[in-house]
């Protein structure tokens, strides 16, 4: 796989959740980032695909998660709910015998959670640095570093003390 692998798979991100489809959008934007995560064990990475990996975390840091799903509303008309009998608590004795201890469940995914967004600008604000630094006669790695410190106070974070801000 490739830089121009990876830069299609953001496209196709971004394609995906302008049309309300943030769910596979993300997945194309992470598969690209994973992309370009493994190219950068390479000994001499490009500083085309480190700065399609910076895009690729912006991307990812500003993409929408997907909607939580509300539960449906009940329609005055079906009458009033079922009676529910409440779960059992744990060490207690109720009607349906002795307690049962509650099942053992894994947590929920962090893949769509605030702790991506949290990783994903971070490493795109300190990859575009570098990349300026190292080449301050391309404005592209400047304009998306400026993208990353714009977004910063509208999440209520401030800019990171070790960057130019």
């Amino acid at each position: 796989m490739t830089t121009q692998d990876a830069r299609v798979y953001n496209e196709l991100g971004m394609i995906l959740i302008a049309q309300e489809r943030s769910q596979e959008g993300r997945a194309s934007l992470q598969k690209a980032q994973a992309l370009l995560e493994a190219l950068q064990s390479a000994p001499s990475i490009s500083p085309a695909a480190r700065f399609e990996l910076a895009r690729s975390c912006f991307l990812l840091a500003r993409a929408p998660r997907p909607p939580i799903p509300t539960p449906p509303r009940r329609e005055p008309e079906q009458g009033p709910p079922p009676e529910r009998t409440p779960p059992p608590r744990p060490g207690v004795r109720g009607p349906a015998g002795p307690a049962r201890e509650p099942p053992d469940t894994p947590p929920p995914p962090r893949g769509d959670q605030d702790g991506e967004r949290d990783e994903a600008r971070p490493k795109a604000i300190d990859l575009l640095t570098e990349l300026g630094v190292a080449y301050p006669e391309v404005p592209e790695y400047r304009h998306l570093l400026a993208l990353c410190y714009r977004d910063l106070p509208a999440l209520g974070r401030s800019a990171p003390d070790d960057h130019p801000g």
